[in-house]
């Protein structure tokens, strides 16, 4: 049985990987690549859930407020083309995340 929380990354990781071409990847938790690919480079990285906030004086439940990272990386030695595809990258990002705000339910 899987967690929720891993679920989530799941779902997440999965959408992000709709932007996934020959030319863009996308990895999760690994190690930077020694070549980023022309279009980019996207990294999930799990996150930590950090220390719970107790409620009702330690009764429980319990809150974590657990953050993904999401790295986007391109190289470019021109600093124009570099912006421009850094900024395509984002849009391509996003895009994928508005198109399931929901992760499928997850």
């Amino acid at each position: 049985m899987t967690s929720k929380t891993e679920a989530v990354l799941q779902a997440l990781e999965t959408r992000l990987k709709t932007i996934a071409t020959s030319t863009r990847r996308v990895l999760r938790d690994e190690g930077v690549p020694q070549e980023i690919p022309a279009d980019g480079l996207v990294m999930l990285h799990d996150g930590d859930p950090g220390e719970p906030e107790e409620l009702l004086g330690g009764q429980g439940p319990y809150l974590y407020a657990h953050e993904a990272e999401i790295d986007l990386i391109v190289q470019e030695a021109k600093p124009a083309v570099r912006a421009a595809k850094f900024d395509a990258l984002k849009v391509a990002v996003a895009g994928a995340l508005d198109a399931d705000l929901t992760l499928g339910g997850a």
